[in-house]
């Protein structure tokens, strides 16, 4: 990877300060972004640690894009789904909008975010008989959704239904009969994974990343870089 010129970024005549008037360099921030880039340029593993409030998805989300811009395919893994979609909505496209620098930004998820259109198709126009009666507004809000979501993602839905109800729509990846299942070409899981596979930026969470490994890395795309981000919460998902 090139070398990344960080002050020139993040300086007071850089990019994101002409793009917020209020914005002041954040000197533990440029320090990580410059170790960071230079562990990237190195081909060396780096550990850095910081306070709440640095900055660290740019610290490390600047030069994760300016190695996908030469052509790396890097993996940013996190400890929550909540932390993903603030990558993928929020973080990411501001590098990219703000630095005019294009690379493709991908989320994978494991196959129980997603509905499974085989169960989807075991369900009956009713309410099954097992669903507690607080959760029958919640199965019917999912039920409507899902006969008509194009991308059958969880976070999609305008609610965060009961585990006694989206039990009904999903499956896990050590049920999925995958190949063999009817719905293989039409899987909403399966889709998720053909658009990671062409994102540069790819962004996972610990239990998916984990899951790769003893999967003999059949989940995930193979990566040139990986960063963890949440770290401290590694090992232990690891365990679990």
């Amino acid at each position: 990877v090139p070398p990344l010129d960080v002050d020139a970024i993040f300086g007071k005549a850089g990019p994101f300060a002409a793009q917020n008037p209020k914005y002041e360099p954040r000197p533990g921030q440029i320090r990580l972004t410059k170790a960071i880039a230079s562990s990237l340029s190195a081909r060396a593993p780096f550990m850095g640690e910081g306070p709440c409030g640095i900055g660290k998805s740019l610290a490390y989300g600047v030069p994760a894009a300016h190695a996908a811009r030469h052509g790396k395919r890097v993996l940013i893994v996190t400890a929550s789904i909540a932390l993903q979609e603030q990558l993928i909505s929020k973080d990411l496209p501001a590098i990219r909008e703000t630095l005019g620098w294009e690379f493709e930004i991908g989320l994978m998820k494991g196959k129980s975010n997603y509905v499974c259109r085989s169960e989807l198709e075991t369900l009956g126009d009713g309410v099954p008989s097992d669903i507690p009666a607080p959760d029958v507004e919640a199965y019917r809000i999912v039920r409507a959704w899902a006969d008509t979501t194009e991308r059958g993602d969880k976070s999609e839905l305008p609610i965060a239904p009961p585990e006694t109800v989206w039990r009904k729509f999903t499956i896990g990846t050590g049920e999925c009969p995958g190949r063999a299942c009817g719905n293989y070409v039409a899987c909403f899981a399966r889709a998720a994974r053909e658009r990671a596979a062409a994102s540069e930026v790819l962004v996972t969470n610990y239990h998916m990343f984990f899951l790769n490994m003893s999967y003999g890395g059949t989940l995930l795309p193979a990566s040139d870089i990986v960063i963890l981000d949440e770290a401290h919460e590694a090992a232990d998902i690891a365990r679990d």
